[in-house]
């Protein structure tokens, strides 16, 4: 709404190890998301449309 902004980091990373990632209890609910599961996900408007536009949706499996 007025007033606000959204920050959004997108990382490209490759796991090296078998360590699996946890995310400390300030990050609940960070995820790890293909470019299917991002069509079921409450995005702001038009953020599906950016990342495509840019090639973030090109880099997830």
């Amino acid at each position: 709404g007025p007033g606000y902004h959204f920050v959004i980091l997108d990382f490209d990373v490759e796991v090296v190890g078998t360590i699996e990632p946890v995310p400390g209890d300030d990050a609940a609910d960070a995820g790890w998301f293909s470019a299917a599961d991002l069509t079921n996900l409450p995005l702001v408007a038009g953020m599906f449309e950016f990342m495509a536009e840019h090639g973030v949706l090109d880099q997830l499996s």
